[in-house]
């Protein structure tokens, strides 16, 4: 059976938080994990650079089709609820592959963890909802914004 983890955060991520984010991706890979995040720019990009085997990854992105259920998902754990409808398709997609990432595309496969950053680990932006829908489920958050839980990962990764 596959271990799967969510690398995701910020696309204002710090370029020296990216790099630390591309090692704990490979990492990961080493250790026989698969990847899942949402390919955007910064924190996504840096966990998918760190996966060179495009099996350990999976990628989840607002032009798939999302089924109905990750779109009641984004609404049940989005602050907006259902009025995030009004911000757009395109913004219900994106929210709504946050539910795959933490989820799997079953949304019945969940991720072991979240690895992610936010600013001053403030589980702001769509990072946010990854974490509140991990949260919901009991799945571990570690948020890379927080000097203390960067540390903890950092010892992990380089024994």
């Amino acid at each position: 059976m596959s271990t799967y983890y969510c690398g995701v955060g910020s696309r204002k991520c710090p370029k020296d938080i990216c790099d630390i984010m591309t090692e704990i991706a490979s990492w990961h890979e080493s250790k026989g994990f698969i990847l899942r995040s949402g390919g955007a720019l910064g924190a996504d990009t840096a966990f998918e650079l760190g996966v060179k085997d495009s099996s350990k990854k999976q990628i989840f992105l607002a032009s798939d089709p999302i089924s109905k259920e990750a779109i009641d998902l984004a609404f049940k754990f989005h602050p907006m609820g259902n009025n995030l409808r009004y911000k757009g398709d395109y913004v219900v997609k994106l929210m709504a592959r946050n539910g795959y990432q933490v989820l799997g595309p079953d949304l019945k496969t969940p991720s072991k963890y979240v690895v992610c950053w936010t600013p001053n680990a403030d589980s702001s932006g769509g990072t946010g909802q990854a974490i509140r829908i991990a949260r919901a489920y009991n799945i571990p958050v570690y948020d890379l914004g927080d000097p203390d839980i960067l540390s903890r990962v950092l010892k992990q990764i380089q024994k």
